[in-house]
């Protein structure tokens, strides 16, 4: 045992000397004297602890009792010990997957209080007014609820919270929202909120969007609005027609209810193909803002074969150097 615990008052030079800082070793009969009950619930109590109270930094949201981690099994390299048979996915779907329960958020908890027992891990069920949150793809971090379910495909039909646009989505672009407050997802507090991660990843300096000239942008075409951040997301997904240039960067559209949206930028929108046969204009090129009828569409190699209204010769070019055209 130290017999001065204070290393401030030992010499520098002293301080490396065990036999000036460190005494005797305790004997066997020293040990068997102290029980390790005792001992342990000594060094607790010197940390703050006392039965019923948890420890750390804050110990009124400390667990109080034991708990017993429930392994996953997965990504650990060569030689980790094997996943325990009642945890293995079994390739008879009647057999239950086991894990520890969930949290108060829905996500699956690694670990049990001692004496729980594990419980059946739910299946996914992709059905009609499930809500749910969109995790990855061009609509990510947006919330909303299944209105249709493609089982074949593999995708569904989702409405989204902040519109009420619907959009289609893959079954692995999607979770669950197991526990939602309904009040909270319906107000406009609620819906800016589920904006938030998806606005910030839109968000740029004001140096980088400022003045940003109109590159394609003509009036007369049909677009899709993809920005989650104009208008706090209340046309996201929408298509509109664009039906003025406002100034060098900014324009306004027309939505299919009526409502004009000014001080839109290119990076807020995204071109629209309609049908072959149909119109569109050309928006890039020398032959930018020419009318013509659209033949040949091919999606894989990105070609569009198009024939001009005006003299009726054939072109070809990429799918985003033309757009549906709408005459107003």
């Amino acid at each position: 045992m130290l017999q001065n615990s204070n290393m401030e008052n030992i010499p520098l030079e002293d301080r490396y000397n065990a036999d000036k800082i460190i005494g005797e070793d305790a004997d066997e009969l020293s040990y068997e004297r102290m029980p390790v009950s005792s001992f342990g619930m000594s060094m607790l109590q010197s940390m703050g602890f006392y039965e019923g109270r948890g420890l750390g930094k804050n110990p009124e949201n400390a667990l109080h009792h034991p708990i017993e981690f429930v392994p996953r099994h997965h990504r650990q390299g060569l030689g980790a010990d094997p996943k325990p048979s009642f945890l293995q996915k079994s390739k008879n779907k009647d057999i239950p997957q086991l894990v520890g329960g969930l949290k108060e958020n829905g996500k699956i908890k690694n670990y049990i209080n001692i004496g729980e027992k594990l419980v059946e891990k739910k299946k996914k069920v992709f059905e009609r007014n499930v809500d749910v949150k969109i995790i990855k793809g061009k609509h990510e971090n947006l919330t909303g609820k299944i209105l249709n379910v493609n089982e074949s495909d593999k995708e569904c039909i989702v409405e989204l919270t902040v519109n009420e646009e619907s959009v289609k989505v893959r079954f692995d672009e999607i979770d669950f929202m197991e526990e939602i407050d309904p009040t909270i997802e319906t107000s406009n507090i609620g819906k800016m909120e589920i904006l938030h991660k998806a606005i910030k990843k839109e968000k740029k300096s004001e140096i980088e969007n400022n003045k940003k000239p109109l590159k394609w942008v003509v009036p007369n075409i049909k677009v899709r609005i993809v920005s989650k951040k104009a208008n706090n997301g209340k046309y996201y997904n929408m298509k509109v027609v664009v039906t003025d240039i406002l100034d060098i960067d900014t324009f306004s559209v027309l939505t299919t209810k009526g409502d004009s949206i000014n001080d839109l930028r290119e990076k807020d929108i995204e071109t629209l193909l309609p049908e072959v046969e149909k119109n569109v204009m050309v928006v890039r090129g020398e032959n930018k803002g020419k009318i013509a009828t659209l033949k040949v569409r091919d999606k894989t190699k990105n070609k569009v074969i198009i024939q001009y209204s005006e003299n009726y010769e054939y072109d070809e070019m990429t799918q985003d150097d033309i757009c549906e055209y709408v005459s107003l």
